[in-house]
């Protein structure tokens, strides 16, 4: 890990889809919520099994999502390009990590608390949807009669 935090940025979370459509202010207090971390290529994030509950939001770089077969082989479960999320299942359910996540290049991260994440699931119930759907784009917060609400919710 690069030992000089990157700026808080809520321009770096317009990229993240989870957040599509928020406005300024709920950006820069979900900015504010993270801790910032930039990594080299081919660093972990976390193992499975591991504790630790944080929910990373990939701002630039690319991530590996691996997980092991029942005959203990690695295998590749997804990679992620900026504008990802990912460790949101451990944030939800206190559980342990399902899976090992390692840079694939040098990345920007946000990384939020399980508690952060948790409060802002709850001011800003919208995010719940698409997260559980699985989902990685979220629909606008505002019916879709044609009227838009410029900034979106706030929190």
């Amino acid at each position: 890990m690069n030992d000089s935090a990157p700026a808080r940025s809520s321009l770096a979370l317009r990229r993240i889809a989870l957040f599509e459509g928020l406005g300024d202010a709920c950006l820069d207090r979900i900015a504010a919520d993270c801790d910032w971390r930039m990594l080299e290529a081919r660093r972990p994030l976390f193992t499975r099994a591991s504790g630790g509950g944080e929910v990373y939001f990939l701002a630039s770089g690319r991530a590996r999502i691996t997980t092991y077969s029942a005959n203990g082989r690695e295998v590749a479960f997804r990679d992620c390009d900026a504008g990802a999320h990912f460790g949101d299942l451990s944030a939800l359910d206190g559980q342990p990590r399902s899976a090992d996540v390692v840079t694939l290049e040098p990345s920007l991260l946000a990384c939020m608390p399980p508690q952060a994440f948790l409060a802002l699931l709850e001011r800003l119930g919208e995010v719940v949807r698409p997260l559980l759907l699985g989902r990685r784009t979220l629909d606008p917060p505002w019916p879709r009669n044609g009227v838009s609400q410029p900034g979106g919710p706030s929190l």
